[in-house]
Parts: structure tokens; sequence; C-alpha cells
């Protein structure tokens, strides 16, 4: 993470989850979702409204973040946890903005989310071509911790911070077709459903609250 004061300079940007690492050449999309730099991977952010906090995803927690019970969640739906620090690797790699997180309660591991800068779709709704968007991805939590108010603790959080460290967009993310339970989430956090898609994907948008 940058130093207090220091010029901050966007290197790149984030796209669409359920990529392959090999799209990325084709497509060119460039994305990160993880630290600006190494000495970052330490920083935590904690609020104690739900006793929970968000750590940068990085290689020593995977032991710990495959602990995660994801097991009535298809990868159709979300991605696994070696796709997202895949992603994150090679953000890291090239210097691009956005944040991956474990989100952890009690020195718990329960969770995931990544959110990062968006580069234009082909399949983006119009909205996503007229001012610059956030992506949100592979955001998963324990299904031991859902139903408690967790995950909307810890989507604000995320996006507070990303809000802070990179200023303040609309976000974006894709929803599965099916995926009933994420979207009535999604719709509750303030995500309206539009009628674009991505392959078996709903876009839902999210606009900052007007002041």
């Amino acid at each position: 993470m940058r130093e207090s004061g220091e010029k901050y300079v966007p290197k790149c940007v984030a796209g669409l989850v359920n990529l392959r690492i090999d799209d990325f050449a084709n497509c060119g999309l460039i994305l990160k979702i993880g630290c600006d730099t190494i000495k970052s991977a330490n920083r935590n952010f904690g609020r104690k409204i739900m006793n929970i906090e968000l750590k940068e995803l990085t290689h020593e927690d995977i032991a710990l973040a495959s602990r995660i019970d994801r097991s009535d969640i298809s990868e159709n739906f979300v991605d696994n946890l070696n796709t997202i620090m895949e992603y994150t690797d090679y953000g890291i790699e090239h210097g691009c903005i956005g944040h991956t997180f474990v989100i952890k309660k009690n020195d718990v591991y329960i969770g995931l989310i990544m959110l990062g800068e968006a580069i234009e779709w082909e399949t983006d709704p119009p909205e996503m071509k007229s001012e610059p968007f956030y992506r949100l991805m592979g955001f998963v939590i324990d299904k031991k911790y859902r139903g408690k108010g967790i995950g909307g603790e810890a989507l604000e959080m995320a996006i507070a911070e990303v809000y802070k460290d990179f200023g303040v967009r609309p976000i974006a993310l894709g929803c599965h077709k099916e995926n009933e339970m994420a979207a009535k989430f999604y719709v509750k956090h303030g995500f309206k459903k539009t009628k674009y898609m991505e392959q078996n994907d709903i876009y839902y948008l999210r606009y900052p609250e007007r002041t």
C-alpha cells in the first residue's frame, strides 16, 4: 500500500470474474485484486460491529482460507480459491489497482471478496461505457456464518476500503441467473438488476449515494 501522501497513478484495471488467466491476453483485460505492494499484505481492516476484519489475501493464507466451507456453492456461481489467488498474483505482477480480502471473525477465515476497477467489456451495459466502474468478484461466506449479517457487513467494509484507497465510483457485478439467494442479497444492498448478461451472469449495478 502506498505511503501517506505518495501520489498514486493507476497502471491498469480489473475485469470480469469467471475468466481464465489465459483469456487476459486475448481480451486485453488486466485484473488486479490484491495489494499494491508486498508490504500491504499484512494490512488488516477491522470493524467491531460484527467482530470481523478484512485482510489482504496472500499465499500464506491459502491453507486457512481453503477451510472456508462453500460446499453448497457451485463454481459456476463463484470462482474457487485457487482461481482467486491466480487473479491476485496476476494483478500484483502487473501493478494494478484493487483489493482481494480474506474475511476473518475471531481469527477464523470465513470468507473472500474481490473488488477492482473495470475496463470496458463487450457485454457491459451502456451505463458502464460512460463512466468508470468497479467490479465485485469472488464474494463468498462460509455457510456456517450466513444469515447473521456478516456478509452485508463484509461487503460494505470492502467497498469502503476500496473507495478510500482508489476513489468513489459505481460498482458492477455478475450474478448467475440461477443464484436467486445472491440476487436477493445484492438487491438488498443497493444493486439494481439490469437486462444485460455476460454468458449466464446477469449484470447488477450499484451507484454511490448522492450527497
